[in-house]
């Protein structure tokens, strides 16, 4: 697996597998809506160091659905 440079705009969540941000926002306008399926989408969450990056991404699933509920629930 080769180094990805880092980038701001698009922050890695999971670093052992090299997964940005925009990655875990992909899988969830696809319709990822828990976790396992946020991990099958992207292999984020499964690396080596035991899936520290967890909740960070548990964080970001909260932040998505709850934004999309407020947005729904506006109209």
């Amino acid at each position: 697996m080769h180094k990805r440079k880092p980038d701001r705009r698009d922050p890695l969540v999971c670093l052992c597998n090299e997964v940005p941000r925009s990655r875990i926002d992909a899988a969830i306008d696809c319709g990822a809506c828990t976790l396992a399926q946020i991990f099958d989408a992207t292999w984020a969450g499964c690396g080596p160091c035991g899936g520290s990056c967890q909740p960070e991404i548990g964080r970001i699933l909260a932040e998505r659905v709850n934004a999309t509920t407020a947005v729904k629930g506006a109209r």
